[in-house]
């Protein structure tokens, strides 16, 4: 499937070939010093989650409430029984099919359809893709905008994945078009196909591939941070390109640090109080795993990298409501890296090509604030090698 069939714009812009030479061309004064704030940003990021939990201790607010009433816990105990305890704290995932429905029956689909030897047979041709972008990108171009892959990548995933026409335009998938491939369906692996004869409604089916469009989307946000945070360190870069069994390291501690879910979306099913604040029954509460991931706690909750030993985090939430589709996500972020690091050469920011991120933390503690992981997904990576 070509990539601009997932009509998502343009990908990259072409090469200016005067503009090859040192990473650092063109950079004088002010820039230079930019350059010198990005590429030491990680130590910022500690010191940035350090100073917010240790603010929040201090404080003493267990609870926290955002300004449009959702609850928020922050607090390693609190969140990791939250993300344990299933009757209390219920998924939200039954929000995306019709009526609202409880969730767990649909999600026992999702896991048989999403289990390791079906997730695998799924991305064979989405590797495809992926090898056919990045290939294109290496050979005919110096430079590109990294979130803009990631987001052709998901895409390319999603419709795959699914079963639908490789020319089509996502904004016009819904349940009619799902009711018509059903008749004809492609008769692979795909969700639709697998399916198609099952006692579901078209409106059920497009509401599970909701549920699969979002966990793709998820995927594309560490492709996007990975590929900044290997710009940033060029010896962790060197690295895996070195040793490709690391790479899945590389991978499960960026879901960790950096480029993972910060939170897990929860509803309450009875009130509850915690640290004397009581959640009404019914309350949208998030779970900030982010940071827990990175609270210090033991030796696989501090700031740094690990490529060796045991890692652990919730990115994939846990408890009896923990992602149907990790092993789809972990899959296609192995691909994606694996072929990325092995078909475009050393690599480093285009520091002219646009906002280049630095690493993220939470801005200032303030217990009536907003979200706290606001903006934390980078919206462009100006790459160039």
């Amino acid at each position: 499937m070509a990539t601009s069939e997932l009509r998502v714009g343009p990908l990259v812009r072409g090469p200016r070939p005067a503009d090859r030479g040192s990473r650092w061309c063109a950079l004088t004064g002010s820039g230079v010093e930019a350059a010198q704030e990005v590429m030491r940003s990680d130590e910022d990021a500690a010191a940035g989650y350090r100073e917010w939990l240790a603010a929040a201790e201090r404080a003493g607010q267990r609870v926290l409430r955002e300004p449009h009433g959702t609850y928020v816990l922050w607090r390693r105990d609190d969140v990791l029984a939250a993300v344990r305890d299933g009757e209390v704290f219920a998924s939200r995932q039954g929000e995306v099919m019709p009526g609202n429905p409880p969730f767990g029956p649909y999600r026992e689909i999702l896991l048989e359809l999403f289990n390791p030897g079906s997730s695998l047979e799924m991305l064979k041709p989405v590797r495809g893709v992926i090898e056919e972008c990045v290939g294109a990108i290496a050979t005919k171009l110096d430079r590109c905008d990294g979130a803009r892959v990631a987001d052709i990548v998901w895409r390319a995933a999603f419709v795959m994945v699914c079963g639908l026409p490789s020319d089509i335009a996502l904004e016009t998938v819904g349940a009619e078009l799902v009711g018509k491939i059903r008749q004809a369906p492609p008769g692979g692996p795909d969700v639709i196909s697998r399916l198609a004869a099952e006692p579901l409604t078209n409106e059920e089916i497009f509401g599970l591939m909701g549920s699969v469009a979002r966990g793709l989307r998820f995927a594309s946000f560490p492709m996007k941070v990975g590929l900044a945070v290997l710009a940033r360190r060029p010896m962790l870069q060197q690295q895996l390109r070195e040793n490709p069994r690391w790479q899945s390291s590389f991978i499960e501690e960026l879901l960790r640090l950096e480029g993972g879910a910060k939170t897990v979306s929860r509803i309450t099913t009875r009130s509850v109080t915690i640290g004397g604040t009581t959640i009404p029954a019914g309350s949208p509460v998030e779970l900030c795993v982010g940071l827990i991931h990175r609270d210090e706690s033991d030796d696989l909750s501090g700031h740094d990298m690990k490529l060796d030993g045991a890692h652990r985090h919730w990115s994939f939430g846990g408890g009896p409501y923990r992602c149907p589709a990790s092993h789809l996500a972990r899959d296609l972020l192995g691909a994606f890296f694996e072929v990325w690091l092995a078909e475009v050469p050393f690599f480093w920011f285009d520091w002219k090509g646009g906002d280049v991120p630095k690493a993220w933390h939470p801005r200032p503690y303030d217990p009536s604030s907003g979200a706290i992981f606001d903006d934390w997904i980078p919206n462009c990576v100006p790459l160039r090698w």
